[in-house]
């Protein structure tokens, strides 16, 4: 039955004009130069002017003005601290990442934390399995 209806509908005059291949290539192109600008901005926040620099960091370290700090993600990418006026604010630029060639590590700001006597908290995702608690 569908198939003798299909065998009668007639096509269209009407057709919509296909893009030229240079115009999505030029689409194309444009996507893959903006995707990543896209992701970063919506994985680590648009309001860049709402976070201190490392050396910034630092400076409110030295005076006290850092009463606790949170570390983000499962290589703790991110460093959110909590100031004394209870503002909370993301470290940004020049806060050390995990790196296999270099010393450097996030691993160093904790340690700067904890001889401040700064509190900070570090992600744990645990789940019960059979009473007892495991790393995923």
């Amino acid at each position: 039955l569908l198939l003798t209806e299909a065998l009668q509908l007639k096509p269209t005059q009407q057709t919509t004009p296909l893009p030229s291949p240079t115009l999505r290539r030029e689409f194309v192109g444009k996507f893959a130069l903006l995707a990543p600008l896209l992701i970063l901005s919506t994985a680590f926040g648009e309001d860049s002017e709402a976070s201190i620099s490392y050396r910034e960091f630092n400076e409110l370290l030295l005076r006290g003005d850092i009463v606790g700090a949170k570390f983000l993600g499962s290589r703790y990418e991110r460093c959110v601290v909590e100031l004394t006026d209870g503002t909370q604010v993301p470290i940004g630029e020049g806060y050390p990442l995990e790196s296999s060639v270099s010393d450097r590590s996030p691993m160093k700001v904790q340690a700067q934390l904890r001889n401040a006597g700064i509190p900070f908290t570090v992600p744990f995702r645990l789940k019960k399995k059979d009473g007892k608690f495991e790393s995923e």
